[in-house]
């Protein structure tokens, strides 16, 4: 009897000690909700007009990234996942805001190469945002030297810095003459994240899903791509006045008049 109990307390035991030893692996990565763009619908009670004839294009948009690889690597496809819905997600909005002002919207291309010469040559103004953003990376590493051998980076520490300027135009399609530009104001046109992590940053496959000690910096360029967003739709419900296009259409008329458009 004795010897059974003791079999029994030695398995007890052992369970104990394998359920110690092992403990849930912790994930590196902080998890990120998917990006909100607004949307809405715009009353009209303007008629149409047969006089102005738009098509939208998408945002012309380009991005400085100076950055380390691995801080890279680590944003890179969560920005993708931004800039993507940011590019999608405009040009139906202005379509909107265009149609309710009483403008005409013949259709929305992927740029100005893929309307074909009868389409550029009837349609009055080619509409879209240029969107420029920079990223720069000011940081140090800290290295350290450990019995004598070869300094290992330790920390990385400083500032992410980052600019954007935003643009809506319209320009004649045939001859590319912008003829009308306004300058939106950001509320974050330019600032500055902290940067401080000790050794690598890791590359996530999930765009919901970046390092954890990136977190910070990717929440940032969220917020970023929201207010332009934002500004871009707001810009085109204050500042594209149907009256003032109407003149500029006789501008345009004449341009294709004078290169025989």
């Amino acid at each position: 009897m004795k010897n059974i109990n003791y079999k029994i307390a030695l398995t007890l035991l052992s369970s104990i000690l394998i359920m110690g030893c092992s403990s849930k692996e912790v994930s590196p990565y902080t998890t990120l909700e998917q990006i909100e763009l607004p949307t809405k619908n715009y009353d009209s009670n303007r008629k149409k007009t047969t006089e102005l004839s738009f098509a939208t294009v998408n945002p012309l948009l380009t991005m400085n990234f100076n950055v380390s690889t691995d801080l890279h690597n680590s944003l890179i496809k969560r920005l993708k996942n931004d800039v993507n819905k940011l590019s999608c997600k405009i040009p139906t909005e202005i379509k909107k805001i265009l149609i309710s002002k009483g403008i005409n919207v013949s259709d929305n291309y992927w740029n100005r190469n893929d309307m074909t010469f009868s389409q550029k040559r009837d349609t009055s103004i080619l509409f879209y945002p240029v969107i420029q953003i920079y990223i720069d990376q000011n940081t140090i590493d800290i290295l350290e030297r450990i019995n004598n051998q070869s300094p290992k980076k330790v920390k990385t520490t400083g500032k992410l810095q980052v600019r954007a300027k935003v643009e809506l135009v319209a320009l004649e399609p045939l001859s590319g003459e912008k003829i009308w530009i306004k300058s939106l104001p950001l509320k974050r046109k330019k600032f500055e994240a902290d940067i401080s992590y000790s050794g690598k940053l890791k590359a996530s496959t999930n765009i919901f899903s970046v390092d954890k000690k990136a977190g910070d910096i990717a929440k940032e360029m969220d917020d970023l791509i929201i207010d332009i967003y934002n500004k871009v739709i707001e810009g085109v419900e204050k500042y594209v006045d149907y009256e003032e296009f109407i003149l500029l259409n006789k501008d345009i008329a004449k341009i294709k008049k004078i290169k025989r458009y």
